[in-house]
Formats: C-alpha cells, sequence, structure tokens
C-alpha cells in the first residue's frame, strides 16, 4: 500500500508542478509606483502625474528580457516529470534526486521562489519515502 500512495504522490507531482507555476507567473509580480512632471503652460508651474499599479512576473519577465522566472519553471516541471517516471520504472533513487533537488531550490530560493517550490519538494520527499518502506522494487 505505501508504494501505491508513493506513486500516485510522484505522478500528481507534474500537476502540482503546473499549478505551482501557474501561480508564480500569474499571481505573484511587481507593483510600480512612476511618477511624470509634464510642463505647463506658459507661466504656469510643472504638473506631477503620478501613476501605480502591479505588474504579473510574467507580464514584467516579458518587457524586461528577464526570462529567470520561465527558466525556473521550466525546471521544476521537467523534475516533476523526471521523478513520475522514475516513479513507474521503480528508480526509488532518482525519485530521491528529484526531491532534493527541488529542496536545494528551495533552501537557496527562500527569498523568491523557495516558499512556493517546497510544498512540492515535501510532496516528491514524501513519495520517495513510501516507496522506500515499500523496497527495493517498489512492490
Amino acid at each position: 500500500m505505501p508504494a501505491l500512495v508513493g506513486k500516485v504522490l510522484a505522478l500528481a507531482s507534474p500537476v502540482f508542478a503546473v499549478g505551482i507555476v501557474c501561480f508564480m507567473l500569474f499571481a505573484t509580480g511587481y507593483s510600480y509606483v512612476s511618477t511624470e512632471e509634464r510642463a505647463g503652460s506658459a507661466g504656469d508651474p510643472a504638473e506631477a502625474v503620478s501613476e501605480s499599479g502591479w505588474v504579473p512576473a510574467y507580464e514584467y519577465s516579458l518587457e524586461n528580457g528577464d526570462y529567470v522566472y520561465f527558466l525556473w519553471s521550466g525546471f521544476i516541471v521537467v523534475i516533476c516529470l523526471l521523478a513520475a517516471g522514475a516513479a513507474l520504472k521503480g528508480w526509488i533513487g532518482l525519485v530521491w534526486a528529484c526531491a532534493g533537488l527541488l529542496g536545494v531550490l528551495t533552501i537557496f530560493g527562500v527569498m523568491s521562489i523557495g516558499g512556493m517550490v517546497a510544498p512540492l519538494a515535501a510532496v516528491l520527499l514524501g513519495s520517495a519515502i513510501l516507496l522506500s518502506l515499500s523496497g527495493p522494487e517498489g512492490t
């Protein structure tokens, strides 16, 4: 029974990864405040116009040519797909490695994406533990 639950967790991890990636790209972002000074007509003082708002991370990345969020998103999804395939084949060591990679990303990405990746790393860690409990063959 633990092996079945471990496999289901590993197989569900790519779905969770896509959800986390969507959250990372569309629900997080940057707030901005911009001030523009307009010259008044003859003899009138300059007029300051201020604008503030919020930009999603994907839009900010596209506008500024900063593709880090897209690269990390792809990395996270590929790692989860790899873990799911490894769980199907019974390669428990590779599931452990994928969980470890996401754990390291969680630790080093604490200020930006670490908090979002931590639940996914926990799912893969749980999967690896359950698969290990069932023996080397995953039976």
